[in-house]
């Protein structure tokens, strides 16, 4: 079958592109991928409740096929590096071709779904309706008075390890919020006049068939109104609209089948169950999840609540210690025994491990296929040689900044005796593996995530605060510079030569 699927890939990607020849696959969309880059390619379907652990397909290859969990209807989303997300509309069985250039994606799409064809035909002609255009001119000159984007001000780019980002700046009338309160509500109605209109239009075309494809635009309908509304919040500070967000028309149980739930649910945490304020004196924003976390069952019901709650361990995994989330997550494991839940926390963040975070006098690392390894142990086994080792994580700049040069110094010294390791102080598992992907050590032996950071003893001598961070281990195994050159320039090399010698 693979023989197949690489053939049939390969003959779209040369451009014999025949829909008779399409793969019929009834559980996901399949993803042809020549890839012209060095970056990873990323393809991810709508991160719901119901795909937690399953929605993101990462390609490494030139050619790759990806076989992608989706809904019967679903938004798919594709980027590398250096370029903007793009989106589209799919159905269980068709076939997406990807071309990765160094700045865009070119795509083609190959379906024999008349429903999405049909819809967007009757999309184009609906977004033509007088009463449409009258109205979004209305929204577009009463959002105006308020807020616009700032023509003065370039947009901010910004990149994560598989796609590019803009923010651009707006120019906010403050004032206007203050002294025109019958303009915003006018703003905010019209707003909702908007979003009714277009449920109208896709009720009125629903039939059997199809309800799970209208069904899906809805929610999508419905989201786009939260997070409009939430910015206009944002910006004014009014509470009559904060009312509105928290209100069971957008926080019900729905969510929970809402492809679209999770990112409105984790908005509404903040928005209602965390009352204090955001803690900026930290090298990270510190927020605290752990009240969302207790207020949920106050204000959700039992089932949503426990979504909720499980967000907020999401969220305490960077900003709370080991010992103070091992034992939320145990309390959690134990009221609602969610086996998908628990199974998700455990994979992504090494919950079901969670033994070796507490061990203090060694170094407990993990390496990309779980194998548990004691630092004590890796610096027994290389003896005889030096052991340089990096401190990293895959949110640290100037840490990824210097991956090219340590990838250099490796490849300089592979023929000596020397080892290079990687220490990531990562606690998101998925982050980590996406960047050690793009900084190309995932394959690397000595590629590790660290498991009990906050506990041992031996990062506690050393006093790791700060990364990036090198050290520089003898051939005995005797630590001789536990602030080393990094890997840039001349410094790190002439230490290393002389005590090769």
């Amino acid at each position: 079958m693979k023989v197949i699927l690489f053939t049939f890939c390969t003959i779209i990607l040369l451009g014999l592109n025949n829909s008779s020849l399409k793969v019929d696959d009834h559980q996901n969309l399949t993803v042809c991928i020549y890839n012209e880059t060095d970056n990873p390619i990323s393809v991810s379907s709508t991160p719901g409740f119901a795909k937690l652990n399953d929605f993101q397909k990462i390609a490494y290859k030139k050619v790759d096929t990806l076989h992608l969990k989706i809904s019967r209807y679903d938004y798919v989303y594709f980027s590398h590096k250096n370029t903007f997300g793009d989106t589209l509309l799919v159905a269980v069985g068709d076939t997406l071709k990807l071309v990765a250039k160094s700045d865009q994606i070119e795509s083609k799409l190959i379906s024999n779904d008349q429903n999405i064809k049909q819809l967007a035909k009757a999309g184009s002609a609906y977004a033509q309706r007088d009463s449409v255009l009258w109205l979004n001119k209305r929204v577009d000159s009463l959002t105006k008075l308020f807020y616009a984007a700032n023509p003065l001000r370039k947009p901010l780019l910004y990149s994560n390890d598989y796609q590019k980002f803009s923010s651009f700046p707006l120019k906010v009338n403050r004032e206007a919020f203050k002294t025109n309160p019958a303009a915003l509500q006018l703003l905010v109605n019209s707003i909702m006049r908007q979003y009714q209109a277009k449920i109208n239009f896709l009720n009125s075309l629903g039939q059997a068939s199809t309800n799970e494809l209208y069904a899906l635009e809805r929610n999508k309908a419905t989201k786009e109104l939260y997070f409009r509304l939430l910015m206009i919040y944002n910006l004014s500070q009014n509470q009559s609209i904060k009312t509105r967000l928290n209100s069971t028309f957008f926080i019900n149980n729905t969510l929970i089948q809402n492809p679209f739930g999770k990112s409105i649910l984790s908005s509404y945490l903040s928005l209602a169950l965390i009352q204090k304020k955001p803690d900026y004196s930290k090298s990270k924003l510190y927020i605290d999840y752990k009240e969302a976390y207790a207020n949920a069952p106050k204000y959700l019901s039992k089932e949503l609540a426990k979504y909720a709650r499980f967000i907020s361990i999401e969220n305490m995994v960077e900003g709370e210690s080991f010992l103070v989330l091992a034992q939320i997550y145990n309390a959690f494991k134990a009221e609602y025994k969610d086996a998908q839940l628990n199974m998700v926390l455990e994979k992504k963040y090494l919950f079901d491990i969670d033994k070796y975070k507490v061990i203090k006098d060694d170094l407990k690392l993990i390496d990309i296929d779980r194998t548990i390894v004691s630092f004590n142990e890796l610096l027994k086994k290389e003896k005889g040689k030096l052991i340089y080792v990096d401190f990293w994580a895959s949110w640290c700049a100037p840490c990824r900044a210097a991956m090219p040069s340590s990838r250099q110094l490796l490849n300089e010294f592979k023929d000596k005796k020397i080892v290079f390791v990687y220490l990531s102080i990562d606690k998101d598992t998925n982050q980590w593996k996406q960047a050690t992907a793009t900084e190309k050590i995932n394959d690397y032996p000595y590629s590790y995530q660290i498991l009990n950071m906050a506990q041992s003893s031996f990062l506690n001598q050393i006093a790791l605060k700060d990364i990036p961070r090198y050290l520089l281990f003898d051939q005995e195994g005797k630590l001789l510079h536990q602030e080393a050159p990094g890997p840039e320039g001349s410094e790190i090399r002439e230490l290393i030569n002389k005590n090769l010698k």
